[in-house]
């Protein structure tokens, strides 16, 4: 399966482009760079950008920005069964889809609304085990 990893964001929103930026670097390494097709980034404030946020049925527009991966073919996001299956009692992370593969800002934790690199890397790792 093909992956691409999308960004749910705003135009001129600070923690977005912070964390399209985090992501586009991540994925200069090499075995992020040779599994995920593209990044797709999807602006809310724009109709296809809400429509795209709405299709996604777990993002809130009051989470964003939000990062997930989707079957490139299809466009849906990807199930979290990798993570079921390594583990019975996993514990989510702040901001945890539940059973999709992607993370929303949690403006209620620690960080404060920004999504860590190590956050990041806990998404893209998690796409490296899909089939």
């Amino acid at each position: 399966m093909e992956l691409d990893v999308v960004i749910f964001g705003k135009h001129g929103c600070a923690k977005c482009e912070l964390l399209q930026k985090r992501t586009r670097a991540l994925l200069e390494e090499p075995q992020y760079k040779e599994r995920y097709n593209s990044l797709v980034v999807h602006d809310a404030l724009t109709i296809d950008g809400l429509v795209a946020l709405c299709k996604a049925e777990v993002v809130g527009a009051n989470k964003i920005p939000a990062i997930a991966l989707v079957d490139h073919e299809t466009g849906q996001l990807v199930d979290d069964d990798v993570l079921r299956e390594e583990e019975t009692d996993v514990e989510m992370l702040p901001g945890q889809f539940s059973g999709k593969i992607g993370l929303s800002t949690d403006y209620d934790g620690e960080g404060h609304g920004v999504i860590s690199p190590g956050m990041i890397r806990f998404v893209l790792d998690t796409g490296l085990k899909v089939k």
